[in-house]
């Protein structure tokens, strides 16, 4: 059981509604902020990844939909946080994944079905356009309400093509470890881990590829941590080690 389901506390903002009601065709959708659950199985999935432009994230939901109908990848911007669908056979494996510290996989390939997607996508743009509608009938003629509908539209017209079982492609484990001053940081990739999700021409190759199976370690002298998202591990281990540069040479630096 897979569903979306958007925030309602936007819809009584009096600072959203008074931009919606000011200017109902010109408004800035990026700017409505407010959480959006992601519920596998009655479970919010996505709980700990905070508020983001919800009806935005409404919208790449339906195009992540007609991605995965048409057998394509998908990657769902979601703020601080990514949806992830890799089409297999008539499912796809989701995975969530939270960018914002600590930056963690939250759930890595849950089967669901894709036609089961699209009906849960389709839900949630339906009902934040009737939250946009209730504040501002106008509103529905905004270019996001056009777009969405739009989008509707192709979703309903679009049945699900079937696709093949993710190919692994070739195998092998890269890794690497650098070492300076008794401090090692290194990491090794799991089969094609570095191929997957890196298709020339893709859009969310690189945002697919942060998520890859592997495994990231940062050893100082006896203590040493170890993460199995190794890429996720490195980026925010990079930002964390440039920051406290930062503030090593009294510079502003904001340390998580």
């Amino acid at each position: 059981m897979l569903r979306f389901v958007a925030g309602r506390t936007w819809r009584s903002n009096p600072d959203y509604q008074g931009r919606v009601r000011a200017d109902p065709l010109r408004f800035d959708p990026a700017a409505l902020l407010d959480a959006l659950a992601v519920e596998i199985d009655g479970v919010d999935v996505a709980a700990s990844c905070g508020e983001g432009p919800v009806l935005v994230a409404a919208a790449a939901l339906l195009g992540g939909a007609l991605d995965l109908a048409a057998g394509r990848k998908a990657a769902v911007p979601l703020g601080g946080a990514a949806l992830l669908g890799t089409p297999s056979g008539a499912e796809a494996l989701l995975t969530l994944v939270r960018f914002e510290p600590p930056a963690r996989v939250l759930v890595r390939d849950v089967a669901v079905e894709r036609a089961r997607f699209s009906a849960a996508a389709a839900a949630c743009a339906r009902s934040v356009l009737a939250d946009l509608r209730a504040i501002s009938p106008g509103a529905t003629r905004c270019p996001w309400a056009r777009q969405v509908t739009a989008l509707l539209r192709r979703l309903e017209r679009t049945p699900a093509t079937p696709s093949a079982p993710p190919d692994k492609g070739p195998r092998g484990a890269p890794s690497y470890e650098g070492k300076s001053g008794g401090v090692a940081c290194g990491f090794r990739l799991e089969d094609d881990a570095l191929l997957r999700g890196c298709e020339v021409g893709r859009p969310d190759g690189d945002l697919a590829s942060l998520v890859d199976p592997g495994e990231a370690w940062l050893r100082a002298g006896d203590v040493e941590v170890r993460r199995r998202d190794a890429f996720l591990a490195l980026r925010e281990w990079t930002a964390g080690a440039r920051q406290a540069l930062r503030a090593a040479a009294g510079e502003r630096a904001t340390l998580h």
